[in-house]
Protein backbone atom coordinates (compact mmCIF):
# COMPACT_ATOMS: atom_id res chain seq x y z
CA UNK A 1 0.00 0.00 0.00
CA UNK A 2 1.32 3.68 -0.88
CA UNK A 3 1.77 6.31 2.33
CA UNK A 4 -0.08 8.93 1.53
CA UNK A 5 1.74 12.82 0.96
CA UNK A 6 0.66 15.43 3.24
CA UNK A 7 -1.43 18.11 1.87
CA UNK A 8 0.78 21.12 0.00
CA UNK A 9 0.79 23.89 2.28
CA UNK A 10 -1.01 26.96 1.52
CA UNK A 11 -0.35 29.97 0.20
CA UNK A 12 -0.58 33.37 2.43
CA UNK A 13 -3.58 34.43 0.44
CA UNK A 14 -5.57 30.91 1.58
CA UNK A 15 -4.72 28.93 -1.93
CA UNK A 16 -3.39 26.19 -1.87
CA UNK A 17 -0.14 25.23 -4.28
CA UNK A 18 0.45 22.76 -6.65
CA UNK A 19 2.98 19.75 -6.07
CA UNK A 20 6.08 21.07 -7.42
CA UNK A 21 5.56 24.47 -5.04
CA UNK A 22 4.02 26.88 -7.39
CA UNK A 23 0.52 28.35 -6.70
CA UNK A 24 -2.02 28.11 -9.05
CA UNK A 25 -2.33 31.71 -9.98
CA UNK A 26 -5.63 33.94 -9.65
CA UNK A 27 -8.93 32.86 -10.68
CA UNK A 28 -10.38 34.69 -13.59
CA UNK A 29 -12.10 37.82 -12.31
CA UNK A 30 -10.21 37.87 -8.95
CA UNK A 31 -7.43 39.85 -7.01
CA UNK A 32 -5.88 42.89 -8.66
CA UNK A 33 -5.42 43.56 -12.27
CA UNK A 34 -1.44 45.33 -13.15
CA UNK A 35 -2.52 48.89 -14.58
CA UNK A 36 -3.20 49.06 -18.18
CA UNK A 37 -3.99 45.26 -18.99
CA UNK A 38 -7.63 46.42 -19.50
CA UNK A 39 -7.71 49.80 -18.44
CA UNK A 40 -6.42 52.54 -20.60
CA UNK A 41 -3.49 54.46 -19.41
CA UNK A 42 -4.69 56.76 -16.56
CA UNK A 43 -7.27 54.56 -15.05
CA UNK A 44 -6.17 52.11 -12.20
CA UNK A 45 -7.32 48.50 -11.49
CA UNK A 46 -10.21 49.63 -9.97
CA UNK A 47 -11.78 52.13 -13.09
CA UNK A 48 -13.30 50.30 -15.61
CA UNK A 49 -14.51 51.07 -18.55
CA UNK A 50 -18.61 50.61 -19.17
CA UNK A 51 -19.35 48.21 -22.07
CA UNK A 52 -20.37 50.25 -24.61
CA UNK A 53 -22.39 47.55 -26.55
CA UNK A 54 -25.14 46.84 -24.14
CA UNK A 55 -26.50 50.23 -22.46
CA UNK A 56 -27.77 49.60 -19.36
CA UNK A 57 -29.30 52.62 -17.84
CA UNK A 58 -32.55 53.35 -19.30
CA UNK A 59 -31.97 56.86 -20.37
CA UNK A 60 -29.12 55.87 -22.03
CA UNK A 61 -29.35 57.38 -26.30
CA UNK A 62 -29.51 54.38 -28.03
CA UNK A 63 -31.82 52.68 -26.71
CA UNK A 64 -33.67 56.02 -26.95
CA UNK A 65 -33.59 55.73 -30.87
CA UNK A 66 -34.56 52.67 -30.87
CA UNK A 67 -37.50 52.95 -29.08
CA UNK A 68 -38.37 55.59 -31.42
CA UNK A 69 -38.15 53.10 -34.50
CA UNK A 70 -40.44 50.49 -33.10
CA UNK A 71 -43.68 50.31 -34.13
CA UNK A 72 -45.97 49.89 -31.36
CA UNK A 73 -50.08 50.49 -32.46
CA UNK A 74 -52.98 50.78 -29.90
CA UNK A 75 -54.92 47.27 -29.44
CA UNK A 76 -57.91 49.18 -31.69
CA UNK A 77 -55.35 49.91 -34.12
CA UNK A 78 -54.50 46.07 -34.28
CA UNK A 79 -57.92 44.80 -34.44
CA UNK A 80 -58.95 47.11 -37.39
CA UNK A 81 -55.98 45.87 -39.35
CA UNK A 82 -56.99 42.45 -38.37
CA UNK A 83 -60.46 42.97 -39.45
CA UNK A 84 -59.70 44.45 -42.61
CA UNK A 85 -57.31 41.34 -43.50
CA UNK A 86 -60.57 39.39 -42.19
CA UNK A 87 -62.79 40.99 -44.77
CA UNK A 88 -60.61 41.16 -47.60
CA UNK A 89 -59.70 37.30 -46.79
CA UNK A 90 -63.79 36.92 -46.76
CA UNK A 91 -64.06 38.78 -50.73
CA UNK A 92 -61.95 36.52 -52.12
CA UNK A 93 -62.70 33.14 -50.13
CA UNK A 94 -66.20 33.52 -49.47
CA UNK A 95 -65.60 32.09 -46.32
CA UNK A 96 -63.80 32.79 -42.96
CA UNK A 97 -62.52 29.56 -42.19
CA UNK A 98 -59.35 30.36 -41.68
CA UNK A 99 -56.40 27.52 -41.28
CA UNK A 100 -54.37 28.32 -37.75
CA UNK A 101 -51.53 28.78 -39.58
CA UNK A 102 -52.32 31.14 -42.01
CA UNK A 103 -50.46 34.69 -42.82
CA UNK A 104 -52.72 37.60 -44.80
CA UNK A 105 -50.79 40.09 -46.14
CA UNK A 106 -52.27 43.58 -46.63
CA UNK A 107 -51.00 47.50 -47.29
CA UNK A 108 -51.45 49.78 -44.66
CA UNK A 109 -51.18 53.32 -44.76
CA UNK A 110 -51.31 56.11 -47.97
CA UNK A 111 -53.92 58.03 -49.33
CA UNK A 112 -56.76 55.55 -49.99
CA UNK A 113 -56.95 56.37 -54.07
CA UNK A 114 -54.24 53.26 -55.22
CA UNK A 115 -51.49 55.13 -55.72
CA UNK A 116 -48.42 53.89 -54.55
CA UNK A 117 -47.30 56.21 -52.03
CA UNK A 118 -44.10 56.22 -49.90
CA UNK A 119 -46.02 55.78 -46.77
CA UNK A 120 -47.60 52.96 -47.43
CA UNK A 121 -46.37 49.36 -46.40
CA UNK A 122 -47.40 45.84 -46.37
CA UNK A 123 -47.43 43.98 -43.34
CA UNK A 124 -48.17 40.91 -42.51
CA UNK A 125 -50.99 39.74 -40.30
CA UNK A 126 -51.61 36.09 -38.36
CA UNK A 127 -54.88 36.18 -39.45
CA UNK A 128 -56.05 32.43 -38.53
CA UNK A 129 -54.50 33.11 -35.58
CA UNK A 130 -56.42 36.42 -34.56
CA UNK A 131 -60.00 34.66 -35.65
CA UNK A 132 -59.40 31.62 -33.55
CA UNK A 133 -58.65 34.46 -30.69
CA UNK A 134 -62.03 36.13 -31.61
CA UNK A 135 -64.13 32.90 -31.65
CA UNK A 136 -63.03 31.93 -28.28
CA UNK A 137 -63.18 35.70 -27.05
CA UNK A 138 -66.92 35.94 -28.17
CA UNK A 139 -68.23 36.29 -24.44
CA UNK A 140 -66.19 39.16 -24.22
CA UNK A 141 -66.05 41.15 -27.65
CA UNK A 142 -68.30 44.30 -27.54
CA UNK A 143 -71.50 44.05 -29.32
CA UNK A 144 -70.16 46.53 -32.37
CA UNK A 145 -67.44 44.39 -32.74
CA UNK A 146 -69.66 40.81 -32.76
CA UNK A 147 -71.81 42.63 -35.54
CA UNK A 148 -68.72 43.42 -37.64
CA UNK A 149 -67.39 40.26 -37.79
CA UNK A 150 -71.01 39.06 -38.17
CA UNK A 151 -71.11 41.15 -41.55
CA UNK A 152 -67.74 39.37 -42.66
CA UNK A 153 -69.30 35.71 -42.22
CA UNK A 154 -67.86 34.83 -38.61
CA UNK A 155 -69.40 31.96 -37.26
CA UNK A 156 -69.11 31.44 -34.13
CA UNK A 157 -68.95 28.00 -33.43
Amino acid sequence: MATRLPPPPATPGGRRRTADGAGRGRAPGRGPRAVGALNPPGLGPTHHRPAMDVPTHPRHPTRHRERETQTTDRPADKWALNYTAGKEYYQREGHLQVPSKHTERIIVGGDGNGDSGEDQEERELKLGAWISNQRSRAATLSPERMEQLSNIGMRWA
